[in-house]
């Protein structure tokens, strides 16, 4: 995948001036400095966008391509230049591939970050990007302070991305296990409320994080948090109610400080109660009605009433 490695990939010719940032606000300092802990880390070194540098790159990619990687998550595309990337991410390179760059920011539209970095890469490249301004909506809506009301049409308002350019999440690699991030570790039972809007809601492409236990971070039972969390039975569940809703419109059916119920056309219901106390929804819809979740149910010809109980979501399918 490297070519000939008789002699190195690069030398100091292929790196810019090293010096580490300082000013995470400034553009400048952002794509051409080092990501350091600090003066006494030397930091990652930074490489230039010369014709050799893009040659080498854009080489690697197509062989990971010709091994049959199907998609590229550019780590960190916050800290190269659109220039760097316009030569890199071609035509040849991008055809077939789902490829979105981690471009961290605290929010969306009005957010400085956002205007600096995400901004410009969402208009000047075709790429998909980690929604972190949807990630900071969601982290809002699920405080204690906070309401699921921001989660109707967050992107109306400039706070998610537009569903084909969108990787929603709640969780990332960073956040259980960079000192800078764990702040926004969600509640646990918080976070599978969250996870049942990002896989259950249309638009994006849900990411779910697993780990082996990097961070040391427990559930309520005590155990490793994310360890395994691709095939915990809760996920199942969100997992077989996205590809039985895939390509059905969204409706919001009913939305409140703590509560939201979002239709999928005419094949399935995700119901979330954030609040301290059980809930009753009535749904107008026929009986034939499968759960995915365990919750209580009552059909009758023409409705079913669904009692959710405090911090839990209902995922029902028709």
């Amino acid at each position: 995948m490297f070519g000939d490695l008789s002699s190195p990939l690069f030398d100091e010719k292929d790196f810019v001036e090293a010096f580490g940032i300082t000013d995470w606000k400034d553009k400048w300092e952002v794509q051409n400095g080092r990501i350091s802990a600090g003066d006494h880390d030397p930091g990652l070194p930074t490489l230039r966008d010369s014709e050799h540098v893009v040659l080498q790159q854009k080489s690697y990619l197509k062989a990971l391509k010709e091994l049959g990687v199907r998609g590229f998550r550019i780590d960190a595309a916050k800290h190269m230049t659109l220039e760097h990337l316009a030569k890199v991410w071609v035509p040849e390179i991008t055809q077939g591939m789902h490829i979105f760059g981690e471009i961290i920011t605290d929010g969306g539209a009005t957010k400085e970050e956002y205007e600096l970095f995400l901004q410009p890469y969402l208009e000047q490249t075709r790429l998909a990007a980690y929604d972190f301004p949807l990630f900071s909506t969601i982290f809002n809506a699920f405080s204690k302070t906070g309401s699921l009301e921001y989660l109707v049409d967050p992107f109306s308002l400039g706070q998610a991305l537009s569903n084909p350019r969108a990787i929603t999440f709640t969780t990332t690699h960073d956040i259980p296990n960079n000192d800078v991030f764990v702040e926004h570790v969600m509640d646990e039972d918080m976070e599978w409320l969250a996870l049942a809007y990002v896989i259950g809601r249309d638009g994006g492409v849900p990411l779910i994080y697993a780990d082996l236990d990097t961070s040391g971070i427990t559930n309520k039972a005590g155990e490793p948090r994310w360890q395994d969390m691709w095939c915990h039975p809760k996920m199942a569940h969100l997992l077989q109610f996205h590809n039985a809703v895939h390509g059905e419109p969204m409706t919001i059916v009913e939305s409140s400080k703590d509560h939201l119920v979002i239709g999928r056309g005419s094949k399935g219901t995700v119901i979330i109660n954030k609040g301290k106390k059980k809930s009753s929804f009535t749904l107008n819809r026929p009986s034939g009605t499968e759960l995915v979740t365990s919750v209580s149910i009552i059909e009758d010809a023409n409705k079913i009433d669904v009692v959710v109980a405090s911090a839990s979501f209902a995922l029902i399918l028709h």
